[in-house]
């Protein structure tokens, strides 16, 4: 994590060129989570492909889900799932957050319920079966620079 030269603003960025399809990861390491709401606002501020989001259900760097966003279009939000056997694809839903735009994303999790919200909308809910809880945390994908700001979670 860095911050600008206000100090204000934290980015998370690549630390060395990343392979196609590597994510990097910044996890909350403060507790666990199973029932709640984790927000952020981003911006994407570069990449080939730019995607940055959240992270949540993370136990090990190869059992995790995560919500990410990316370029505008039909496929711009997607929930997925990795797992030892790979990434698997929950959910899809069109947005039009652009590189340079700020976003608000949320992700609000009941039981096995993920509902996700771009802007205070709701754009994607969908049953998550094998969720159990675990950390929180922010991604970026590929050569992604993405700044984040406003991070919260409040556990029910």
């Amino acid at each position: 994590m860095q911050t600008d030269a206000t100090g204000r603003l934290a980015f998370l960025a690549p630390s060395r060129p990343a392979a196609a399809g590597e994510q990097s990861l910044l996890i909350d390491n403060r507790g666990t989570v199973t029932n709640g709401t984790v927000t952020t606002r981003l911006r994407l501020a570069s990449g080939p492909q730019p995607a940055a989001g959240i992270v949540f259900g993370f136990r090990t760097d190869q059992r995790y889900f995560g919500v990410r966003v990316g370029a505008p279009g039909p496929a711009g939000l997607l929930l997925y799932e990795i797992d030892p056997d790979g990434q698997a694809l929950l959910g899809r839903a069109a947005t039009t957050a652009r590189v340079g735009d700020w976003v608000s994303l949320s992700l609000t999790l009941a039981g096995k319920e993920a509902t996700v919200a771009i802007d205070g909308k709701p754009a994607l809910r969908r049953t998550v079966e094998r969720y159990r809880g675990g950390h929180v945390g922010l991604v970026t994908f590929g050569e992604t620079i993405a700044w984040f700001d406003r991070w919260s979670v409040a556990v029910r």
